[in-house]
């Protein structure tokens, strides 16, 4: 056991070194807030791209969705069928309005120019609200498994991933996100593959049989086709989907700053459709690995697995099935995909911070290098609170903290996208009836997060708590 931790722990570390390598290559182009927030607004198409899916993914994904296929079937799968339709749809009718009527960095100029500044700014608020919860949830969620994996304690992981991704988002700012978010694409993606590769070699049978006998046992199902307020079916799946890929590729500063990031529209159109067409073969990967190891576990039984939760049981196969090397490409993936969302959520949160309250309030009329250091203080602020919270987050009493935290995006979420297809398509609203909107959301956030506290006692409507997002947002329409 002694030599193949050694060889992972080597291979982990050459993915580390490679990124750090990146963070310092970058730091010396960062003069400006505008190379720091948009990279000069050169970045490549191709990189974007990338950058788009690696930061839609998260270590969440990589442990969640074999989990979710391995216990159940692939019925989460249809929430990602509207990624590319929806990619489409903002590359042609969206993204070019925001190229056209933002000056800095931050989208949430765009509904200051429709509907005043008390609008940007609760865009803005929202937004960096969702990003400290996401923060610290994938970086908590990440370390978990990782700490298995290297047999490392879970504090030190937590602040050695914590600071490293810290260091190299604060030197090299957007462009070393960007780049360091393709390195991470492919070292997600080459684990996924391998991981595949190792459990379909040793199924009897091979993929041949082991698709039929998915099939017979129904694991490559969908879900039921019929509406449901308390199950997740493919219809209500694919609405929350609408709502959540809207929601992000609107209204997100980290997607939207990219958007402003390359240098054309020509590059943008490559950029979503590198994104979309490789978004579904990503994430189908990843449920068949799920798959895969339910085919796995059925031919070689291990009571090591039977008794764990489905989220333990990847990890389990790659700490006790891959052989020597390979699985530290795997660590590498978990490590790569939770980066990747964490870098994106650093900058885009001190873009935010930045642009819409210090510069355009607080501190205006200061000189762009003041603005550049406070882009790195609130990029170490927030990474300390994310630090900070991942540790508090282990003695929490929270059944899933990834439902959890979807819950909390899906409360705060609606409201905004809602703004922000009004402020494109509804020019008749008015910036009175917008304030008393936000006023009604503001309320209804409150009402909402008591709920999910267990501050108010049960409705006995049954409802999952992600639907009231979803629901507000369409009721303010």
């Amino acid at each position: 056991m002694v030599s193949w931790r050694i060889l992972d722990y080597l291979v982990v570390a050459g993915y580390l070194v490679v990124t750090a390598g990146l963070g310092v290559y970058f730091s010396k182009g960062n003069k400006t807030t505008e190379d720091f927030f948009l990279g000069s607004r050169g970045l490549p198409g191709w990189a974007v791209g990338f950058s788009l899916l690696s930061t839609t993914m998260s270590s969440v994904t990589f442990l969640a969705y074999p989990a979710t296929s391995y216990i159940l079937d692939w019925r989460l799968y249809t929430k990602d069928f509207l990624y590319p339709a929806i990619s489409v749809f903002t590359a042609l009718l969206v993204a070019p309005r925001f190229r056209k009527s933002i000056q800095s960095a931050s989208v949430y100029e765009f509904l200051e120019s429709r509907f005043g500044l008390e609008c940007r700014l609760f865009g803005g608020a929202t937004y960096v609200v969702s990003q400290l919860l996401k923060l610290c949830t994938t970086l908590y969620l990440m370390a978990v498994p990782i700490s298995m994996l290297l047999g490392a304690p879970l504090p030190m992981v937590i602040v050695f991933t914590g600071v490293f991704v810290t260091c190299y988002s604060m030197a090299g700012g957007i462009s070393a996100v960007v780049y360091t978010d393709v390195c991470q694409s492919v070292i997600l993606l080459v684990g996924g593959l391998v991981s595949v590769v190792a459990i379909v070699s040793r199924v009897p049978g091979g993929i041949t049989v082991l698709a039929a006998d998915a099939h017979r046992h129904n694991k490559l199902s969908l879900g039921k086709t019929e509406w449901s307020w308390q199950e997740r079916t493919v219809p209500t799946v694919l609405a929350y989907a609408a709502v959540h890929y809207m929601t992000k590729f609107i209204t997100f500063q980290d997607a939207v700053q990219r958007y402003l990031a390359v240098p054309s529209h020509k590059e943008l159109l490559k950029a979503m459709s590198l994104t979309a067409s490789l978004a579904l073969p990503t994430w189908a990967l990843f449920y068949f690995i799920g798959t895969c190891l339910w085919a796995f576990y059925r031919a070689y039984p291990d009571p090591r697995v039977a008794n764990l939760p489905p989220d333990a049981v990847f990890p389990s196969f790659i700490l006790h099935e891959l052989p020597s090397g390979v699985a530290g490409v795997v660590i590498s993936g978990v490590l790569a995909a939770a980066m990747s969302t964490m870098d994106s959520s650093l900058n885009a949160t001190a873009s935010v911070v930045v642009t819409d309250l210090i510069q355009r309030c607080l501190l205006p009329h200061k000189p762009d290098r003041f603005y550049l250091r406070c882009a790195r203080c609130v990029t170490l602020a927030a990474a300390t609170f994310m630090i900070c919270s991942a540790l508090v987050l282990e003695y929490l009493p929270m059944e899933s903290l990834n439902d959890w935290y979807n819950s909390m995006q899906s409360i705060m979420g609606g409201a905004v996208i809602s703004l922000f297809l009004i402020a494109l398509y509804a020019p008749w609203f008015t910036k009175p009836s917008m304030l008393v909107a936000i006023a009604v959301s503001l309320l209804s956030n409150v009402f909402l997060m008591a709920g999910c506290s267990g501050l108010l006692p049960p409705t006995g409507y049954g409802a999952k708590l992600f639907w009231h997002g979803w629901l507000r947002s369409r009721f303010r329409q």
